[in-house]
Protein backbone atom coordinates (compact mmCIF):
# COMPACT_ATOMS: atom_id res chain seq x y z
CA UNK A 1 0.00 0.00 0.00
CA UNK A 2 1.25 3.48 -0.86
CA UNK A 3 0.48 6.55 1.23
CA UNK A 4 -2.02 8.89 -0.46
CA UNK A 5 0.50 11.75 -0.22
CA UNK A 6 2.81 9.89 -2.64
CA UNK A 7 0.27 8.56 -5.14
CA UNK A 8 0.09 11.63 -7.36
CA UNK A 9 3.83 12.25 -7.53
CA UNK A 10 5.97 11.53 -10.57
CA UNK A 11 8.08 8.37 -10.62
CA UNK A 12 11.34 9.00 -8.81
CA UNK A 13 10.10 12.11 -7.01
CA UNK A 14 9.73 10.27 -3.71
CA UNK A 15 13.28 8.91 -4.00
CA UNK A 16 14.53 12.44 -4.65
CA UNK A 17 12.69 13.67 -1.54
CA UNK A 18 14.12 10.81 0.50
CA UNK A 19 17.66 11.64 -0.61
CA UNK A 20 17.14 15.31 0.27
CA UNK A 21 15.85 14.35 3.74
CA UNK A 22 18.89 12.12 4.30
CA UNK A 23 21.24 14.95 3.27
CA UNK A 24 19.59 17.25 5.81
CA UNK A 25 19.59 14.61 8.54
CA UNK A 26 23.28 13.78 8.11
CA UNK A 27 24.54 17.28 7.22
CA UNK A 28 27.08 17.12 10.07
CA UNK A 29 28.86 14.22 8.35
CA UNK A 30 29.81 16.37 5.35
CA UNK A 31 32.60 18.01 7.35
CA UNK A 32 34.43 14.73 8.04
CA UNK A 33 33.16 12.24 5.44
CA UNK A 34 31.98 11.97 1.86
CA UNK A 35 28.26 11.31 2.30
CA UNK A 36 26.17 9.74 -0.48
CA UNK A 37 22.51 9.16 0.26
CA UNK A 38 21.03 6.13 -1.47
CA UNK A 39 17.27 6.34 -1.97
CA UNK A 40 15.24 3.72 -3.82
CA UNK A 41 11.46 3.74 -4.01
CA UNK A 42 9.59 0.57 -3.10
CA UNK A 43 8.28 0.39 -6.65
CA UNK A 44 11.70 0.74 -8.26
CA UNK A 45 12.77 4.30 -9.18
CA UNK A 46 15.98 5.70 -7.71
CA UNK A 47 17.02 9.32 -7.28
CA UNK A 48 19.51 10.67 -9.85
CA UNK A 49 22.41 10.88 -7.39
CA UNK A 50 21.94 7.21 -6.44
CA UNK A 51 21.96 6.09 -10.09
CA UNK A 52 25.14 8.09 -10.70
CA UNK A 53 26.80 6.75 -7.54
CA UNK A 54 25.98 3.12 -8.36
CA UNK A 55 27.19 3.55 -11.94
CA UNK A 56 30.47 5.16 -10.83
CA UNK A 57 30.93 2.50 -8.15
CA UNK A 58 30.42 -0.25 -10.74
CA UNK A 59 33.00 1.35 -13.03
CA UNK A 60 35.54 1.48 -10.20
CA UNK A 61 34.94 -2.20 -9.42
CA UNK A 62 35.44 -3.03 -13.10
CA UNK A 63 38.66 -0.99 -13.23
CA UNK A 64 40.05 -2.76 -10.16
CA UNK A 65 39.10 -6.26 -11.25
CA UNK A 66 39.95 -5.80 -14.93
CA UNK A 67 36.68 -7.55 -15.82
CA UNK A 68 34.33 -5.40 -17.93
CA UNK A 69 31.39 -7.53 -16.78
CA UNK A 70 31.89 -6.31 -13.21
CA UNK A 71 30.81 -2.76 -14.23
CA UNK A 72 27.35 -1.27 -14.52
Amino acid sequence: MVADSYVSQLAGAVAEQGAERKCLKYAELYAAYKFQPVAVETHGPMDKATVSFISDFGCKISECSGDPLDGP
